[in-house]
């Protein structure tokens, strides 16, 4: 850039328009990076870093038409899909979702796993003695309800294993009863 006058900046600018009549796949870029063990080594598909501005973003996707997702990944690797390390403060999130424009769910797990599954669908670890905030947090200004259980296995609904030394389970409210 120029450094003058307020301007648009673009690096590299990959515009495609395909309008195939039979089936076709459409990619705007395709990286491939093939690295080898024959010594040590580590291989980025990508390796962004984005800073200095007063707002950075590393990845802006917007997604137009009626079909597909923002981000799709096939993973079948030995390691986790995505590992976010995040060190900011308090009040930034690993993970933000503002849902208010969809009807549907924010987060959906959903697994078809046997028997065989190894770890629980969803588990939240605080792995620290010292950690003083709740592990989950819920609050529910409308008229649903909190928290709801639909159980249809052969095994309890809700499953408490404390080591505390208090209540496993506490109800501060005085019009609630257990």
């Amino acid at each position: 850039g120029s450094g003058t006058a307020a301007h648009n900046d673009i690096g590299i600018n990959l515009d495609v328009d395909s309008r195939s009549l039979g089936t076709s796949t459409l990619k705007g870029m395709d990286i491939d990076v093939t690295g080898h063990t024959d010594g040590t080594s580590v291989s980025y598909g990508i390796d962004l870093a984005v800073g200095s501005a007063d707002t950075n973003h590393g990845i802006n996707i917007v997604q137009g038409g009626l079909l597909g997702n923002s981000i799709s990944i096939a993973h079948a690797g030995t390691q986790n899909v995505v590992s976010i390390d995040n060190n900011s403060g308090t009040g930034n999130s690993g993970i933000y979702i503002e849902n208010t424009g969809s009807t549907g769910s924010a987060i959906y797990a959903k697994s078809e796993q046997g028997a065989s599954q190894g770890d629980p669908l969803i588990k939240f670890i605080a792995d620290d003695g010292g950690f003083d905030e709740a592990v989950i947090s819920i609050q529910q200004d409308g008229t649903g309800n909190s928290i709801s259980i639909d159980q249809n296995g052969e095994a309890v609904a809700l499953y408490i294993d404390t080591e505390a030394t208090g209540h496993g389970m506490y109800f501060p409210s005085p019009g609630t009863t257990t």
